[in-house]
């Protein structure tokens, strides 16, 4: 399928998420670091302006309940079924996890270097729609003692905004389709000022009503990929 787009105006609001432990990847392997980028991650959300951040207490607590064991979250990353339901429980729009790729820190100096992956699973379509990863130095500590925590928490805060900030330009748009023509064209409500490039894929989904649950619920239908943006 062929995908139109025209010009249109960008509509804002606040996406409510749900943070959960980020896993720790690299050598060191601790918890410290997990939550760490946990709350650095969720801070980063919450001042952005863009989202509206779950309290800690409330994710962890529905994290429990499904049966997940919290305390050996930074070893793993939590898999998309227990995403969405986690999901599905709070009634937000997206769960943010992710990784804690790698992290040094140089000895003499006290510069640490970090790698932190920070992923958006939509609730809606099950699919990770927003992401980023992101590399981050802290300069050298003069006087350097081995005071880790604080130039670990420096590196992680620092990439956790730059990945929020990344995931905030790059994200995809939501759009409606106004129309499919009898070639197969599918012609949508949303143009460059949306972000939407040619060539961008874009996932089609469908409401379909749910009798058991007795509600609309979406369903994915396929991908189309933007060939031409005309204004």
């Amino acid at each position: 399928l062929a995908a139109w787009a025209g010009d249109a105006q960008r509509i804002t609001q606040a996406v409510s998420v749900a943070v959960v432990p980020l896993a720790d990847h690299s050598r060191a392997k601790k918890q410290l670091i997990s939550e760490s980028a946990t709350d650095a991650v969720a801070l980063a959300l919450d001042e952005s302006g863009e989202y509206t951040v779950t309290p800690k207490a409330d994710t962890l607590r529905e994290l429990e309940a499904l049966g997940v064991h919290v305390a050996d979250l930074f070893r793993f990353t939590i898999s998309n079924e227990q995403m969405v339901r986690l999901g599905q429980r709070l009634r937000v729009d997206k769960v943010a996890g992710g990784s804690v790729d790698e992290l040094s820190i140089d000895a003499r100096s006290g510069r640490c270097r970090c790698v932190l992956t920070v992923r958006l699973m939509d609730i809606v379509t099950e699919e990770y729609l927003d992401g980023a990863t992101v590399e981050y130095t802290t300069s050298p500590v003069p006087g350097w003692r081995g005071e880790e925590a604080d130039v670990i928490n420096e590196a992680l805060r620092s990439a956790a905004e730059e990945a929020v900030r990344k995931i905030i330009t790059s994200r995809k748009p939501r759009g409606n389709v106004d129309m499919v023509d009898q070639t197969g064209t599918v012609m949508v409500n949303l143009g460059s000022r949306d972000g939407v490039q040619v060539g961008m894929e874009l996932l089609v989904v469908r409401g379909i009503w749910n009798a058991v649950e007795e509600k609309v619920v979406l369903r994915k239908i396929g991908r189309i990929r933007v060939k031409r943006l005309e204004l």
